[in-house]
């Protein structure tokens, strides 16, 4: 599972995610500027940055989903 420590790494390299109104996807944004959008599968996500993360997209969903604001 995703730590809050992982996840803030990710957000230090500038990678930031926009979690949809549903809760379904996240767009993915790199400085600001848009990447990709991933859905709740089983794909493998590669973070390098100052600590390496492996991670799965349907992870990122549900770190985002418990995370809401």
């Amino acid at each position: 599972m995703l730590t809050d420590k992982q996840f803030q790494d990710i957000k230090k390299n500038g990678i930031t995610f926009e979690l949809s109104k549903n809760g379904k996807y996240a767009n993915i944004y790199k400085k600001g500027k848009f990447v990709s959008s991933i859905f709740g599968t089983k794909n493998t996500v590669y973070f390098c940055g100052k600590e390496f993360v492996e991670t799965t997209t349907k992870e990122i969903i549900e770190f985002l989903n418990d995370n809401k604001l």
